[in-house]
Parts: structure tokens; sequence; C-alpha cells
């Protein structure tokens, strides 16, 4: 094997209907990722230092949700835009 080739993939959708779909369920999934990272960060504040296991990591998860996020409102974007 001389590699891995790796093809840029062009998605067509021909109908309407199925592309409004997929770009909802891109801003409802980029939506409820965002109000998901911002109630545990809220959580996190009501809780006391002694609830909080020590070395639990509690920014990853925020920041990976906000990532999810922006990722899946760049797609809808790009479906939009792309026609």
């Amino acid at each position: 094997m001389s590699g891995l080739k790796i093809l840029p993939m062009k998605i067509r959708i021909k109908s309407g209907r199925a592309a409004a779909f997929l770009v909802a369920l891109l801003l409802i999934g980029a939506g409820v990722a965002v109000l998901s990272a911002l109630q545990f960060r809220t959580v996190l504040r009501d809780l006391g230092e002694k609830e909080i296991p020590r070395g639990y990591w509690t920014s990853p998860g925020v920041w990976l949700n906000f990532l999810l996020a922006f990722v899946a409102l760049a797609l809808a974007v790009h479906f939009v835009t792309s026609g």
C-alpha cells in the first residue's frame, strides 16, 4: 500500500425539505450543546469545593460542547450557502 488517499466528499441533497431538515437538526444540536454547557457551569458554581471531587476536570466538557456547537453552526452555514 502506498498510503491512504482521502478524497474530498461532496454531498448533494436534492430535496429542499431534506436540506432544511438537516440544517434544523444541526441548529437544534448546536443549541442543545450550548444550553447544556451553560447549565453545567451554573450547577458547578452552586456546588462547594467539598462537593467536587479532587482532580475532577470541569472545563473540558464545557469547551468541547462549545466546540461541537461551533462545528454544527459552521456545517449549517456551509450547507445553506453551498446551495
